[in-house]
């Protein structure tokens, strides 16, 4: 068992949800560096965070947090080569989206050793069969994706929708809107 203090998270994915991660980490005493290839360098410097290329991330973390969004650009982004680059005394934790790991090659780094251990709360697929191979190694935490789960988050996400409608018919932009190009489109076409 080490220290909190004074380790290193890397956070894989450092829009909002990785951000979010910030203050806590650093609440331990946690370096925090970041790896996020669609953000501008202000962006990490505001919150305190160091961007680095994954290459580093891999090779500085003791524990690796996955917080991005899944493409078909970074589907796969960690497999068995970026695993061999990560200390055998770190930790892989993964609650966005499981095909960002490649499966079979985390297994292969559990088994041999490669990292330390796992934290998911996802895997490939709907649910989890009872013979998955994940679920035969010691070193790997399930829980069960939920964690946004509470009857205060429940009345949150609706009070969130309506707001959002309210500020629509004020002519005003969503918060958290998904599609933020659809933005500059409608200002070409309409122009406000």
């Amino acid at each position: 068992m080490f220290r909190i203090k004074g380790q290193t998270l890397g956070i894989i994915g450092f829009g909002r949800v990785g951000r979010l991660i910030v203050p806590q980490a650093k609440g331990f005493g946690l370096r925090v560096i970041a790896y996020d290839p669609y953000l501008p360098p202000n962006v990490f410097k505001e919150s305190g965070v160091e961007s680095v290329t994954l290459d580093n991330l891999l090779r500085e973390s003791d524990y690796v947090s996955v917080n991005a969004a899944l493409t078909e650009d970074n589907r796969h982004l960690l497999g068995i080569e970026e695993f061999r680059k990560m200390k055998p005394t770190a930790y892989f934790i993964n609650c966005a989206r499981a095909e960002l790991a490649n499966e079979e090659a985390l297994y292969t780094a559990l088994a041999n050793g490669y990292i330390a251990g796992a934290g998911l709360d996802l895997v490939n697929g709907e649910s989890i069969s009872l013979d998955h191979p994940l679920l035969q190694l010691e070193n790997v935490i399930f829980t069960a994706h939920s964690a946004w789960y509470s009857e205060h988050s429940i009345a949150e996400i609706r009070q969130r929708a309506y707001e959002n409608i309210g500020r629509v018919f004020r002519g005003e932009w969503p918060k958290w809107f998904i599609n933020p190009e659809v933005k500059e489109k409608f200002r070409e076409r309409w122009g406000k």
